[in-house]
């Protein structure tokens, strides 16, 4: 079966989204083997391949994101404690005394 991507509008992501997103990748643990097999076998996959396979991934697991969706969540699950949630937008932490975490 062939995955087609859509062209979907970017909605703004929230704090919702994200504390979903990141409470799928910690505790689905069909989700968490799929992408540990998709990262065994990211050397041998075309880009565009890799991201239909995690993006079904995510769909079978309950979340339909976009490429541009799924590339913002993963860089703030990178570096959660840099970043604040506003009601609208992310808002980037400035170090305090030369220390940011």
């Amino acid at each position: 079966m062939k995955t087609v991507f859509r062209k979907k509008r970017a909605k703004s992501l929230g704090f919702e989204e994200a504390a979903k997103f990141n409470h799928m990748l910690d505790t689905n643990q069909t989700l968490q083997r799929g992408m540990e097999q998709l990262a065994l076998a990211y050397p041998y996959l075309e880009e565009k391949v890799y991201m239909e396979k995690a993006l079904q991934l995510f769909r079978e697991a309950g979340l339909d994101l976009s490429v541009e969706e799924f590339r913002i969540l993963l860089t703030l699950r990178r570096q959660p404690i840099r970043y604040y949630w506003n009601s609208r937008t992310i808002i980037r932490r400035q170090p305090v005394n030369g220390y940011s975490p």
